[in-house]
């Protein structure tokens, strides 16, 4: 299921209807943004003045809500050793790959995943219970949000490959540029860090950055803090 996000009314009220794919995480955080669920129309609905929030937490859980702009890519997905999730679904930097509600239940496949080899169940006891997948087993997840690419690579206990989806050629992680070097110029307003492939603005009035040349892939989190890092990568040219 794609994110999308539609205007409506309700009770000659306005709301936003939130079409996401099912999680855990943004189940609680939606309740805490008055998010209902409507199962006649399997989505989420908001009020309106919620809609700031109820994107952020998409940004924040999907890694998009239905204006990113991030490429979409396929990923194949590895677990070299038995990996499970404590009375909980197995996810990966904001997807669900499979769900089980019991020691004794199927596990349920996220949407836009494909299991290629091995197995996934509900294990462990019956007030431990586990979402469970055996050594080896292969999944395919379709549509992965490009710009949590780093966030699903830093996993330990996962091997990553890209197997389609858009060209993201002409893009750059965060720990990748780092290991170019770069220069610096400065104004009054700003600072420029110049790479060979791409320039970093720093806008000291508003604490963000703007990038020019190659697309910059960087987590949330990253984003968040993106003039702190910057700074610091300025800090060590001096």
């Amino acid at each position: 299921m794609k994110i999308k996000i539609e205007h409506s009314t309700q009770e000659d009220k306005a709301v936003i209807k939130v079409y996401c794919p099912y999680d855990d995480q943004f189940i609680k955080g939606a309740g805490n943004s008055s998010g209902k669920f409507s199962h006649s129309e399997n989505c989420w609905v908001f009020p309106s003045r919620s809609e700031a929030k109820a994107r952020a937490l998409l940004i924040e859980i999907f890694g998009t809500d239905d204006t990113a702009t991030s490429p979409k890519v396929d990923v194949r997905v590895t677990f070299p050793r038995m990996y499970y999730a404590n009375k909980d679904a197995i996810r990966l930097a904001g997807r669900m790959v499979a769900r089980a509600t019991s020691r004794d239940s199927k596990a349920v496949l996220g949407d836009d995943v494909e299991l290629v080899t091995g197995w996934v169940r509900g294990d462990g006891s019956a007030k431990n219970w586990e979402t469970r997948t055996s050594e080896g087993s292969v999944y395919e997840i379709f549509d992965f949000e490009a710009s949590k690419l780093e966030e699903l690579r830093a996993l330990s206990f996962i091997e990553v490959e890209v197997i389609g989806g858009e060209v993201i050629e002409d893009t750059i992680t965060f720990k990748e540029l780092v290991k170019f070097t770069c220069n610096v110029k400065n104004d009054e307003q700003a600072t420029f860090i110049e790479y060979p492939f791409l320039v970093v603005v720093m806008n000291h009035d508003t604490k963000t950055i703007d990038v020019a040349g190659r697309d910059l892939l960087m987590t949330n989190k990253q984003w968040k803090n993106a003039y702190s890092l910057f700074s610091e990568i300025v800090e060590k040219q001096f």
